[in-house]
């Protein structure tokens, strides 16, 4: 470890006077201590200004500064500014940092390092944590040192984390790449953490928790999603879509990244538009934004998927996915003649891939010896697509250990042990725990072919279902 290696932690923080105090008791209690903890409290209106002023009064490495509620990016970035030191890390004000973190960073920490990214442990209200540890990526990354890009393209969506939290930052690069956070918004750690992987020439992971993430009510996390929360979504998938689009080249995980964005903001609209809480001009205005961004990006994907290596039907898809939905929720994407022709080509297209699709896993033609793993919202969605195209539900069996015995799409759900001998079984769960249950079939004597459905697409293919036309 080089001695002249530094570090500032910046915390923001807006009427958290129950937490602050864990919070900076966290933060000046360090094996290791940091040389500034910078407080910008974001204007306040209980205790917790005094109670930041009463620590910095007592200890020499904390300055206190203020500034009218504006924000956390907004606070973040006035905190990056006042940082002297080499690297920087952020905290919230609700969250704590285990006594070991500066030590255990520092380390791994060396001059040519652009960054470190690390884990977090989960504790708080149990009503509003997630039942499964998000922060933990142990078994995602490989170790090693990383360029960022390679990092992304690598590990991307299981391995990259929004949260700025858990990371330590090179200054000298945010500042040499501009990178800052959106201000006026929230969500704006997702733009200024995507930036800081795709620029950073040499990061590394380290498989310890040294964070501790704090799950309560009310928080940005768990507070309703209101009209605030959308166009916080709207403006920083701009961010992202124009950051990507300035790029000559890249890998085509930046682009199914940027298409992750365009049917999360579809998603959160197709629930939103219809709350009769928000003014009917609030609404116009919100669909006239998201219309302009999601038109970036089916820009950006047609314009980008040659030079980032995107695969032409997975780009199609992705076209076909954005374009359906689209069509049918947004009153301000009204098609002109050629945005119709390249819609009617498009539909066209997945019809095709579709009825290839399903005639690939014999799904047309099955007679009971074909099983289907898992009954989420994956499989309700090839289902619907299925009928569509053939006005009939395939005679497949549903497969579903936790769901035995209950009603799916009028057949009832076998667990494992009911089933005879199948032709093949595919698994239809998203996400990593497929691979669990692929190995786990694998191992009993049912089928001598499993077939993991994430492996074919990595995008779920059925996400819009109920706005596709054929």
């Amino acid at each position: 470890m080089e001695e002249h290696i530094s570090v500032s932690l910046i915390i923001p923080a807006y009427n958290t006077e129950k937490w602050i105090e864990d919070c900076l008791e966290s933060a000046i209690n360090q094996t290791n201590p940091f040389d500034e903890i910078i407080v910008i409290d974001d204007g306040s209106t209980d205790r917790t200004r005094t109670i930041c002023e009463e620590y910095a009064s007592r200890s020499s490495n904390i300055r206190v500064l203020h500034q009218e509620n504006k924000g956390q990016g907004t606070a973040r970035n006035w905190g990056i500014k006042e940082a002297k030191s080499n690297y920087i890390m952020f905290l919230d004000s609700d969250d704590c940092l285990e006594t070991n973190t500066l030590e255990e960073l520092k380390d791994n920490l060396d001059k040519d390092l652009d960054g470190i990214l690390f884990d977090a442990s989960i504790f708080g209200d149990n009503r509003f944590a997630p039942k499964k540890n998000v922060y933990e990526r142990n078994r995602v990354i490989q170790p090693g040192v990383y360029c960022g890009r390679d990092f992304f393209e690598r590990f991307y969506p299981n391995g990259f984390l929004a949260s700025v939290c858990l990371a330590i930052y090179k200054k000298s690069l945010l500042e040499e790449k501009g990178i800052i956070f959106p201000e006026g918004v929230i969500y704006e750690d997702n733009v200024f953490s995507f930036e800081f992987i795709i620029e950073a020439e040499r990061i590394t992971y380290i498989p310890n928790k040294l964070y501790r993430r704090r799950y309560r009510e009310n928080s940005t996390m768990t507070e309703a999603y209101d009209e605030f929360h959308m166009y916080s979504h709207i403006i920083c998938a701009d961010h992202i879509f124009r950051y990507i689009n300035a790029m000559s080249e890249g890998e085509p995980q930046i682009l199914l990244y940027a298409f992750s964005w365009g049917k999360t903001l579809l998603t959160n609209w197709s629930r939103f538009r219809n709350d009769n809480s928000i003014s009917i001009d609030e609404k116009k205005s919100l669909d006239k934004r998201l219309s302009e961004a999601l038109k970036m990006l089916v820009e950006l994907l047609e314009n980008k998927f040659i030079s980032f290596n995107l695969e032409q039907d997975l780009f199609r898809l992705c076209l076909f996915q954005l374009l359906s939905a689209m069509n049918s929720l947004l009153e301000s994407y009204p098609m002109d003649l050629a945005e119709m022709r390249k819609y009617t080509e498009i539909k066209l297209w997945a019809k095709q891939y579709f009825l290839n699709l399903f005639n690939s896993m014999s799904l047309n033609c099955a007679t009971g010896k074909v099983g289907i793993y898992g009954v989420g919202k994956y499989t309700k969605g090839m289902m619907e697509t299925y009928t569509k195209l053939y006005s009939e539900i395939p005679d497949v069996l549903f497969i579903d250990s936790y769901r035995a015995g209950t009603d799916f799409r009028g057949k009832t759900i076998k667990s494992l042990h009911e089933i005879g001998k199948l032709d093949v079984i595919y698994i239809s769960v998203r996400g990593e725990e497929s691979k669990n249950i692929k190995k786990r079939l694998e191992g009993e004597n049912i089928t001598d072919k499993v077939i993991n459905l994430n492996e074919i697409c990595p995008i779920n293919q059925f996400v819009f279902y109920e706005f596709y036309e054929f």
